[in-house]
């Protein structure tokens, strides 16, 4: 038998990365902090335990929620659940659906666990359906910090580029109060670039320090006369760490300023005992150039279980879908 518990954020606040942390599976995106680095973006983080018989709680939920007209909810699950997958069966939506006081609820989950088809089989039992157009490609590239004969190590062509980077002078250092309007400028000169959109606001960069700043540790590459050329940066939770910001300036592509970059962050995390490295996901289609770096660095990729949807009344979930597909935005 499964109770589920909808915590407030006072308690919430005091349990809930302590007791996440106990999960093998567990997510930056599943954090405490994630949810309020994410309610400065108009989202209203809900976090749910199960709890069993003992008393023991066996899975957790961190939704983001909207909600719209009509009485109607979004919740997107970055990340997670976190636990005993099959908890969800066991009441979750209905539960969600009631302690939100939701008539009408859709409900999306990103779960970065191996595709495996027993999970997939307990998610379809839960009333879940993969996602028609999904947000992102489910794939990523796993970094092992501590490779042995059976894992590839960096391709020779990627440390060929690596000793490039060591002949332009470059200083590699830890930037322990970097400044914002700096990281903006690179960004907008990498966007420019790579004709890609906007990877962070002004706020959305200040939000990310003030919630996670004791957690983030960031790199930066300049050049001889002293002029930033790039940064490459990382949550690290637990043992794990997730890439998390990263951009160099044209100055910094010609003189291979991400391969420094990544190779010092490495660095840090051996030192630091990280055994997991998440370098974020990929799309080797639509993005082939930050595919090839992630593969380079001779990182695994890794086809997660990916995003699938629950909706009542289910009519919602092909709207939901329709939507994403016309406006191809992120939630």
């Amino acid at each position: 038998m499964v109770n589920w518990k909808l915590l407030d954020d006072g308690n919430a606040k005091a349990v809930w990365d302590k007791s996440l942390l106990r999960f093998p599976d567990y997510t930056l995106f599943q954090t405490f902090m994630w949810g309020e680095y994410k309610r400065n973006s108009g989202w209203s983080p809900k976090r749910w335990i199960a709890i069993d018989e003992n008393d023991e709680i066996i899975a957790m939920v961190q939704g983001l929620l909207r909600i719209f007209p009509l009485n109607l909810g979004l919740i997107w699950v970055p990340g997670g659940p976190a636990g005993d997958l099959s908890a969800i069966c066991e009441g979750f939506f209905k539960f969600a659906k009631k302690s939100t006081g939701l008539k009408r609820l859709f409900c999306r989950f990103y779960l970065n666990r191996k595709n495996n088809l027993p999970d997939e089989d307990t998610l379809r039992k839960s009333n879940m359906a993969k996602a028609r157009c999904s947000i992102n490609s489910g794939l990523s590239m796993l970094y092992n910090l501590f490779p042995d004969k059976s894992h590839p190590k960096a391709t020779k062509n990627w440390r060929h580029n690596l000793r490039r980077s060591e002949k332009h002078d470059l200083s590699v250092r830890l930037w322990e109060r970097p400044d914002i309007d700096s990281m903006l400028s690179v960004y907008e000169q990498m966007e420019g670039l790579k004709k890609i959109g906007r990877q962070y606001s002004r706020e959305e960069l200040i939000g990310l320090f003030e919630t996670m700043s004791d957690k983030i540790t960031l790199y930066r590459c300049d050049n001889a006369g002293g002029e930033l050329l790039g940064f490459r940066g990382c949550a690290i939770i637990g043992n794990k760490g997730w890439d998390l910001l990263a951009a160099v300036t044209a100055e910094g592509r010609r003189s291979y300023a991400s391969y420094a970059l990544f190779d010092r962050l490495m660095q840090y995390c051996r030192d630091a005992g990280i055994l997991y490295y998440d370098m974020g996901g990929v799309d080797p289609i639509r993005n082939p150039g930050v595919y090839n770096f992630k593969k380079g660095t001779g990182a695994v990729s890794q086809e997660y279980l990916g995003e699938w949807d629950w909706a009542m009344p289910r009519l919602l979930r092909p709207l939901v879908n329709w939507a994403v597909y016309g406006k191809r935005g992120t939630f």
